[in-house]
């Protein structure tokens, strides 16, 4: 529950619910009784509301056919919470999403946050052994929620995540030479539009590049969710269970002619990561090595391409750690000049890695040798 609001005698409160992909508005009565819900046909597009003490009820609905949101009216009887008059929509706006809504004294003037935001995919050209980058242009071009994921085996497209309009998350793929992505499955089980980015785990190919590796959650009880990793066919078709797992982080798969794919859990008392090999065909394998984590740590981590060892990076603090799975030691590779680093890749030769660390004007794209010495693409 969250956004909660109070009538202007402090007798009823209303709040956001979510479940599974549908946003409500209920009010309850602090005497007891059941809750009420207000908003039965915002659905899964509001995003957000403002109760008046009128007992009007002024809420923001994102458009399914625009990228926009708009205002909507309705009445709510403050002392029971039934609506008493139907939604009424009371903008026609575009371009633009609104939220921290707040109100005059007489209830005749709103003050409003105007928002908007626009994702975009980049592709770069790199030389100098991978420490510069040259020629970056733009590949999608929509203003959707787009996240890059991977790229397809021959190098021609990238695969990302994409929300279209204000529809559910699909994974997409999108060459080069091309104009428009093409759907690889267009609507995710689970994915609702306001899901957060954050708890987006991004999809992976496979080490041939013929499948796409992603991964839906199922609610099974009130207290259980069960994560499936799924695949599917790059060039599109349906779509079958590889396994279940409480996976941290994606799915990481080495490079072919390597074969390896793994998956990372946390151990029950919360205290290791277990990396597990897996098949993309076949399912869950052997256990591949162990790490241990530090109290509050937030990490990212990486199959090297030649799946040998896996990089592991803790975003609050610490070194780049890379564990062997060939039997050699544990390293440490300490970056210089980057006292936080936000994300981890390999390069494709697996001497280095890329990753970002934030700045104040934003993010900076580092190259970092296998020495910790880094350098701005």
């Amino acid at each position: 529950m969250m956004g909660a609001q109070w009538t202007s005698d402090g007798r009823r409160l209303g709040y956001l619910t979510i479940d599974k992909s549908e946003i409500a508005v209920q009010t309850r009565d602090l005497q007891g009784g059941p809750a009420t819900k207000a908003l039965p046909h915002a659905g899964d597009s509001l995003t957000s509301y403002l109760w008046l003490p009128d007992g009007r009820m002024i809420y923001s609905v994102a458009e399914r056919t625009s990228n926009a949101c708009n205002y909507w009216e309705i009445r709510i009887d403050n002392q029971t919470g039934k609506v008493v008059e139907n939604p009424r929509r009371i903008t026609n706006w575009n371009g633009f999403c609104m939220d921290v809504e707040s109100v005059t004294a007489d209830n005749k003037r709103l003050a409003f946050l105007e928002w908007a935001s626009q994702f975009s995919v980049y592709v770069a050209e790199l030389g100098a052994n991978g420490t510069r980058i040259s020629n970056p242009r733009r590949v999608t071009l929509t203003r959707n929620k787009t996240f890059p994921a991977a790229w397809t085996a021959d190098g021609k497209a990238v695969v990302f995540y994409n929300r279209r309009g204000n529809e559910r998350w699909g994974i997409y793929r999108q060459f080069l030479d091309k104009d428009t992505a093409e759907p690889i499955i267009s609507s995710l089980p689970g994915y609702s539009m306001y899901m957060d980015p954050k708890d987006l785990i991004l999809p992976r190919t496979s080490p041939d590049g013929a499948l796409v590796l992603y991964t839906i959650k199922e609610k099974q009880s009130d207290l259980s969710v069960v994560t499936k990793l799924m695949r599917i066919p790059t060039s599109g078709g349906p779509a079958e269970l590889v396994m279940t797992g409480d996976l941290y982080e994606p799915p990481s798969c080495a490079i072919s002619p390597a074969t390896l794919c793994a998956i990372a859990e946390q151990s029950q008392d919360l205290k290791q990561l277990v990396f597990t090999a897996f098949d993309p065909l076949n399912g869950r394998g052997r256990e591949l090595t162990r790490f241990d984590l530090e109290p509050n740590g937030n990490y990212v981590w990486a199959l090297s391409p030649d799946g040998t060892r896996i990089a592991l990076l803790n975003k609050v603090e610490g070194p780049i750690h890379i564990l062997s799975l060939v039997g050699k030691r544990q390293r440490e590779v300490k970056v210089t000049g980057s006292p936080s680093l936000d994300s981890l890749a390999w390069a494709a030769d697996g001497t280095g890695f890329f990753v970002s660390s934030p700045v104040q004007q934003g993010s900076v794209l580092l190259h970092v040798d296998l020495r910790g010495y880094s350098q701005i693409l």
